[in-house]
């Protein structure tokens, strides 16, 4: 029965962070892009972080829930703003969406440490540079 259930793919959708200064602070803020040449609708954003926290011992954000009524084609929308206190975790964004009568959800993970200014490249749906996971 599992073999005949076919879930699409999602493609054409990515997160990224970027770094943003702010009254001379650093400011740090997650995105959602939408390359694709068609809107998403009801757009729906479970963020949260996990893994082994500066003491190793285990570690849990709260879970953070957003709603994006839409993002049009090529488009992005700010999701929220991201602490440098959490970088030393997993960052996870799942997003779930319809698209042609079908809800589609994809899992993005920022992987422990890796939001670093090191690996920041240039995003051009954001004109800005970040760290981007597809």
């Amino acid at each position: 029965m599992k073999k005949d259930i076919q879930v699409p793919a999602v493609e054409g959708v990515s997160m990224a962070v970027v770094k943003n200064i702010i009254e001379g602070e650093a400011a740090y803020h997650v995105f959602l892009i939408n390359h694709n040449q068609y809107d998403l609708d009801t757009v729906i954003i479970n963020s949260q972080g996990f893994g082994k926290g500066n003491d190793g011992k285990e570690q849990k954000t709260s879970q953070l829930r957003h709603i994006i009524q839409s993002l049009k084609a090529e488009s992005a929308a700010k999701v929220e703003l991201i602490s440098p206190e959490v970088f030393h975790l997993n960052n996870q964004y799942w997003i779930s969406f319809f698209h042609d009568g079908k809800m589609l959800d994809k899992k993005f993970i920022f992987e422990a440490n890796s939001i670093k200014e090191r690996n920041f490249r240039t995003i051009k749906h954001l004109n800005a540079e970040g760290i981007e996971v597809k």
